[in-house]
């Protein structure tokens, strides 16, 4: 491992979690686990979201590329985090 790495790695992490998408996702992923009655990370994973923020997948088939989004994943609630990524990007243009 090169030096500085996690460091570096952690900043990105932090980067990430300050900005509107994830907190998006996060509090969509409340919500649908509060109303489903389940653990958040059942709905979706933590890697799970920061990989979206990452690489913000536009598509179906994209956001079948993001670690632990399955097909399931992408079936349920594939649509509505596509319309947040979407969303996300409009603002910021």
């Amino acid at each position: 491992e090169l030096k500085g790495t996690k460091e570096m790695a952690d900043n990105n992490v932090s980067d990430i979690t300050k900005g509107t998408l994830y907190k998006r996702l996060v509090t969509w992923r409340a919500e649908e686990s509060r109303q489903k009655k389940i653990p958040a990370y059942m709905i979706l994973r933590q890697k799970a979201l920061l990989s979206i923020c990452t690489h913000l997948p536009h598509s179906e088939k994209e956001l079948l590329h993001i670690p632990f989004v399955g097909k399931k994943t992408a079936e349920t609630y594939g649509e509505t985090i596509l319309r947040m990524v979407a969303e996300s990007m409009a603002e910021k243009s």
